[in-house]
């Protein structure tokens, strides 16, 4: 779900790839990319009335009152991936590995998480992949053969709070893991960007809709 104010605003190219790459139908991230080092304007319009007042522009203008909390979104197919294992301190080069695995097979990784005891790493798929992975996984001289706990779980979606002006607002990922607990949805893994463009995290697909709408009324649908 994206805000309505997303609808007839000035936006930032910042925001707006944030949106492309969790899968805003309507944006795509090399467009944007080419636009904004171009410093060119973009204009989201309705395709059946592209002369109306109501529309979305795009640019690299920075607008101070505006909301810190642009859009909402969501990833409602994912599979969360977690390699765990107590020796992996003691081996250099799991991470690097692990992308080397996945990217020489065009496996696409949307979220990545670690534990800053490094005993375990959880990342997140399409969940088309899922069958994929864990047999890449499984079957890996240095994953499989190295003590990994592999485990998948392929009820999970991904959702995402979007906002550039997070950026110099403290309180905003306590407010959003709070909205999260008093509605009973519980979170299984956190990944905020040094951008702070976002907050993404991983919860149970069966509340994927129940999140992004109380995560709608708490940020954007405000008075």
């Amino acid at each position: 779900m994206e805000s309505d104010e997303w609808k007839n605003a000035t936006k930032r190219y910042v925001e707006a790839k944030e949106l492309a790459f969790f899968g805003s139908k309507v944006l795509h991230p090399v467009c944007l990319d080419v636009n904004e080092k171009r410093d060119i304007p973009s204009d989201i319009r309705h395709f059946d009335n592209p002369e109306s007042e109501a529309y979305t522009k795009i640019t690299k203008e920075i607008v101070d009152n505006e909301k810190k909390i642009k859009a909402i979104t969501s990833i409602e197919r994912l599979t969360m991936v977690t390699i765990e294992s107590g020796t992996m301190i003691s081996l250099p080069g799991t991470v690097s590995k692990l992308f080397s695995l996945l990217g020489d097979n065009n496996i696409n990784i949307k979220f990545i998480s670690q534990s800053s005891s490094e005993n375990n790493i959880t990342f997140g798929i399409d969940l088309d992949d899922s069958t994929r992975v864990s047999f890449l996984l499984r079957n890996s001289d240095w994953f499989g053969k190295h003590w990994f706990s592999i485990k998948l779980d392929n009820d999970i979606s991904l959702v995402a709070v979007i906002g550039a002006g997070m950026l110099h607002t403290p309180g905003i990922a306590g407010k959003v893991f709070t909205t999260m607990g008093n509605n009973n949805i519980n979170v299984r893994a956190i990944s905020q960007g040094s951008s702070e463009l976002n907050i993404t995290f991983i919860i149970e697909r069966k509340d994927c809709k129940k999140a992004v709408n109380v995560l709608y009324d708490s940020f954007i649908n405000q008075n």
